[in-house]
């Protein structure tokens, strides 16, 4: 048996276009088709995306996979996220705010005195109050709302449903 190192990371595209890059997936999540991916106090970078899949429902309407890759927050970026939603209808519509609920809950501690270290806060699904939770439970949530359709990847984890 042997064990093999990876290779030391190499820098495949000049700081420019990581700039350039940066600016236009930001532009996605501010003003474009990725705007429910934004993570509040954070900021996101990401891009939507709407496949095909040559599959068609029963009464001839296509089968789309929507999808959504981001990452967050926009200053030392920390977290990577892709979610995969068959089934779908669009990556903005439904993919980018469960990357926008996970990321939130990732990342941003909750406040009141109510709350354990360690908590973490999630906006509540389609306008509903915030809750606690950590990535764990934001997963978990969207894995129920979408089975078992949806695939959750992050730089930390991989989610799935069947």
């Amino acid at each position: 048996v042997r064990k093999l190192e990876p290779d030391p990371p190499v820098q495949v595209l000049s700081p420019d276009t990581c700039r350039q890059l940066t600016f236009m997936l930001e532009a996605v999540t501010r003003w474009g088709t990725g705007t429910r991916a934004w993570v509040d106090g954070a900021g996101s970078c990401g891009k939507t995306g709407t496949a095909e899949t040559g599959l068609f429902h029963a009464d001839g309407k296509p089968i789309y996979h929507a999808w959504f890759a981001g990452f967050t927050p926009l200053s030392e970026p920390q977290l990577v996220i892709v979610v995969l939603v068959e089934g779908g209808i669009s990556g903005g519509l439904e993919a980018a705010p469960v990357f926008a609920e996970i990321a939130t809950g990732r990342l941003m501690p909750l406040r009141p005195a109510d709350c354990k270290a360690g908590d973490r806060v999630r906006r509540g699904a389609h306008g509903a109050k915030p809750t606690e939770c950590g990535l764990k439970e934001a997963i978990d949530f969207w894995t129920r709302t979408f089975p078992p359709a949806i695939h959750i990847y992050t730089n930390e984890s991989f989610y799935g449903g069947g």
